[in-house]
């Protein structure tokens, strides 16, 4: 498993949240498959209200929000959710979890709570705005949209305290709501990046990940590291409205590239090798360059060859480095403070031009800029 990442799909009309998986196969060939899993989260609340708890989130009692927050009835917010709780709560239900803030936790008692599940995330989060753990919810909201409504709601709206909103409803604590999906998803099915798994696709049941445990040989994956050299001002920032990219180095699997742009270099560049320190070693992977480092022997293994490639002008530049990438076809982009500089600035650069955004289904990027 090389990546994942969050995504939604439209299932006989119905959206649902899934993550999607892409996977390096053992001959070196990438695919990516679609798992569907329903988003949940937990609703405590005391063991004498609990059924009452369960009726209050009931696909067929929506109505019971109504009175509630009869006096936020302008919100938003609450719009929201009083007419999409129906379509979008998939299904409720009372379950048994261990209670770490009990004094006696390590007893073995468990406490119930109501796991509520969604069809997706985005809807989740409208539920999560009335919940009792965000303080003065009502009073925030109202203030905000103070401008929005009549003036005979406005003071209702903010006599409403926390205190009053939580005595009206039965549920008083969610739990686990923080867990991002990607993390819940990982951590129900027993996914991690870096492992193999076997894929299966059952027409009843869905999309099956297991995982290979006797698989113990780590992939290798292809990674790209790219840096790009533009122009500036006198004591300026770049600004990629007006600047121009003039070079892009990049390195994959140890085989070097320099592009230059003319218009900025006065004369071609030819190949070159580069070795930084012994430490790290080059692999030669053109037939040029395999010819040019012949003589050197036994002190070929700490050479890194470069080829360059001279073009005309920035578009020429821009359009042969995604040209190129696109044949290397990486999974991993490595670049320093790329977040905040090299992708931004490349991108715009690159729409100047006319290119849409430069994306690379799956691929992982690692800003090394964050870690040192």
């Amino acid at each position: 498993l090389l990546n994942a990442c969050n995504t939604s799909r439209n299932i006989e009309n119905d959206e649902r949240s899934g993550v999607e998986l892409y996977f390096l196969a053992q001959d070196g060939s990438a695919f990516k498959t679609t798992l569907i899993q329903a988003p949940y989260f937990y609703v405590a609340a005391p063991p004498k209200r609990l059924q009452e708890a369960l009726a209050y989130v009931d696909l067929s009692r929506s109505s019971l929000f109504a009175p509630v927050f009869r006096a936020l009835f302008y919100l938003p917010s609450f719009r929201f959710c009083q007419k999409t709780l129906e379509g979008t709560l998939l299904s409720s239900s009372v379950v048994s979890k261990e209670d770490l803030d009990l004094p006696n936790h390590l007893s073995g008692l468990q406490a119930s709570y109501i796991q509520l599940v969604f069809r997706t995330v985005r809807l989740r989060r409208g539920f999560l705005l009335f919940h009792g753990e965000h303080p003065g919810v009502g009073v925030r909201l109202g203030r905000r949209q103070a401008n929005r409504v009549p003036h005979d709601c406005k003071e209702q709206a903010r006599s409403i305290s926390h205190e009053r909103l939580v005595a009206h409803l039965p549920c008083l604590l969610c739990s686990e709501y923080d867990v991002p999906y990607l993390m819940r998803v990982a951590i129900d099915k027993e996914i991690r990046i870096g492992a193999w798994y076997s894929v299966h696709v059952d027409a009843a049941e869905g999309v099956k990940v297991d995982r290979i445990t006797d698989m113990v040989d780590k992939a290798e994956p292809v990674v790209l590291a790219f840096d790009i050299e533009c122009t500036k001002a006198p004591l300026k920032f770049p600004d990629a409205t007006s600047d121009q990219i003039y070079m892009i180095s990049y390195m994959v699997d140890r085989q070097g590239f320099l592009i230059c742009n003319r218009e900025f270099v006065s004369q071609d560049v030819d190949d070159f090798e580069y070795t930084p320190k012994s430490d790290y070693p080059g692999r030669v992977h053109t037939a040029t360059a395999r010819k040019r480092l012949a003589r050197f022997d036994e002190m070929a293994f700490c050479v890194g060859p470069f080829e360059c490639v001279n073009v005309t002008n920035e578009f020429e530049l821009i359009r042969y480095f995604f040209n190129h990438v696109k044949e290397l076809n990486p999974h991993i982009f490595v670049t320093y403070n790329g977040d905040f500089f090299d992708w931004p600035f490349l991108e715009t650069r690159a729409q100047h031009h006319g290119y849409r955004s430069f994306v690379v289904p799956g691929g992982i990027h690692g800003n090394y800029e964050a870690w040192i």
